[in-house]
């Protein structure tokens, strides 16, 4: 029996992965993170440190991988890497392990595009008259948390608390679908004129993936139809209607036109019957022409209907019934007849 001797590892020459890396989505951690060893030729693990890189031509260019330690030591031989992520979305990528003179290859791995986490404005709306499209659609990017296109359903709103209170954001679709990692809404309008409107951008179901745009105003439009501020009341034959109607003329959001002195005139439609107003047609004031001492004679339901320069509007429903009575009309006049013979014909006379 010889004397006791020892066998130290010798020097590294091999170097190889005991755990591939596993594809994930971009900017978040691979499912399978990478363990590297360190080897003699004996098979012995040789003490060193390993350093990874995304190889050259492989997945997307430009991409970085980061990992919780790169460098990582191997003091017992085993590279346990952690944390490993890839910012941009590819395929086939490959990762490359080095550890001094040594080097070896993963075997390829996919990283997809990750869940929307960021929002921004790549075509801001810009600023529009009531009920008219914005001057520009507005266009929103959609990104995961490594940069890279994402999908998602994206909403649009108006932010609260600015602009005009009670105005409408309307698009031909207020909630699109991603494609390509941005959505376009069309269409967009919004009713009341006001300043500082902002639009609020979201993904469906991602609180944290929200975005305001840059403010923008909404001003009068140009006149687009009439509409009655004050509709006729009901009233009784040949008295004045107990609400004298008022006639605004307005831009296609609904808003009055200040600056408009348009002659506007009344018609009567509906059962027969003769509409007098004190004037008729009006000219507006400030946009608006408010009608006095408006009656109808016969009684029936009736609308009126407002025209001015190629612009009309119509009133809601209003019925005229049989005042008290005010007069005695003969319906028939009496006729002639001998003495003490009856007339013919007869009188008749209406309450009227």
């Amino acid at each position: 029996t010889s004397a006791p001797f020892t066998v130290v590892a010798g020097t590294p020459t091999v170097l190889a992965f005991t755990a591939q890396p596993g594809g994930g989505t971009a900017g978040t951690a691979f499912v399978n993170q990478p363990a590297v060893t360190i080897k003699d030729s004996g098979g012995n693990l040789v003490p060193g440190v390993v350093d990874l890189a995304v190889k050259a031509g492989t997945g997307t260019a430009g991409a970085t991988l980061t990992c919780d330690a790169d460098p990582k030591v191997a003091p017992a031989g085993t590279a346990g890497f952690a944390g490993c992520r890839v910012d941009l979305d590819g395929e086939n990528y490959v990762l490359t392990a080095t550890s001094g003179a040594l080097r070896v290859d993963s075997e390829p791995f996919d990283v997809t595009a990750g869940a929307a986490r960021s929002l921004s404005f790549q075509t801001a709306p810009a600023s529009a008259v009531g009920g008219g499209a914005l001057a520009s659609a507005p266009v929103v990017t959609v990104e995961d948390i490594g940069g890279n296109s994402a999908g998602g359903a994206v909403t649009l709103s108006l932010a609260p608390g600015l602009g005009t209170p009670g105005a409408t954001l309307d698009c031909d679709a207020e909630t699109t679908s991603a494609s390509g990692g941005s959505v376009t809404f069309t269409g967009c309008s919004i009713d009341k004129a006001g300043e500082g409107y902002r639009l609020r951008a979201a993904v469906v179901g991602t609180p944290a993936a929200v975005v305001t745009s840059p403010s923008f105003d909404v001003t009068v439009g140009p006149a687009h139809h009439l509409a009655f501020t004050v509709e006729p009341g009901s009233g009784t034959g040949g008295s004045p209607l107990a609400t004298q109607p008022a006639v605004s003329v307005r831009d296609a959001g609904g808003n009055q036109l200040a600056d408009s002195a348009a002659e506007v005139e009344l018609a009567l439609t509906g059962d027969p019957g003769t509409l007098a107003c004190t004037s008729n047609p009006l000219p507006a004031t400030r946009g608006i022409a408010v009608f006095a001492g408006c009656a109808v004679d016969a009684t029936g339901s009736y609308t009126l209907n407002a025209s001015a320069d190629g612009l009309t509007g119509t009133s809601t429903a209003f019925q005229v019934t049989a005042g008290p009575a005010a007069q005695l009309l003969f319906a028939a006049l009496p006729g002639s007849a001998q003495p003490s013979s009856l007339l013919n014909p007869q009188p008749t006379v209406t309450v009227a």
